[in-house]
């Protein structure tokens, strides 16, 4: 399928002129340079939504290697989230690509949660330069509160800040 206007543009955009794509993944920003340092609320959820993280050794075993990744230095971890069938995450790439980082850190969880199948891909926002962080990890930190697990954010075990975003 070639059409000479349409040569320029990416994958993306002539997949959107056509009605019989369908997407393996979510379709990255276009515009942004996932090369360069990137701030990222980043979501991935279990496979089918299933709630693989309701249960404690499940959900303590995907914080764990959350932060096992997080101490070989490829992006600085504001924020995390476990969710009892997807997990949230506010990151800022340093020197890797997000997927690959994303990649990682799901390799890491399935290694210490048997059995566990993710969906394909993952969901991001980059956060622009003007948004406050805080604001990103205030809402990042009341999910649990918003999905009615808990009353308070400080009850719920399976999330935190990590590095300073200031």
């Amino acid at each position: 399928w070639r059409h000479p206007r349409l040569a320029p543009l990416t994958f993306f955009a002539r997949a959107l002129l056509k009605d019989d794509v369908a997407f393996r993944t979510p379709p990255r920003y276009v515009r942004h340079d996932y090369h360069r340092p990137t701030s990222a609320f980043v979501t991935f959820c279990c496979k089918d939504r299933l709630p693989w993280f309701r249960h404690p050794v499940n959900a303590r075993g995907a914080v764990a290697a959350i932060r096992e990744e997080h101490l070989r230095q490829t992006f600085w971890l504001y924020a995390y989230c476990v969710m009892p069938d997807h997990i949230h995450l506010f990151i800022r790439t340093r020197g890797r690509h997000l997927s690959q980082i994303v990649a990682m850190i799901k390799v890491g969880i399935r290694r210490r949660v048997p059995g566990l199948q993710s969906q394909r891909g993952y969901f991001d926002r980059v956060v622009r330069p003007y948004v406050p962080p805080g604001l990103v990890v205030r809402y990042l930190l009341g999910n649990p509160v918003r999905a009615g697990l808990v009353k308070d954010p400080g009850e719920y075990p399976y999330m935190g800040v990590v590095d300073s975003y200031l």
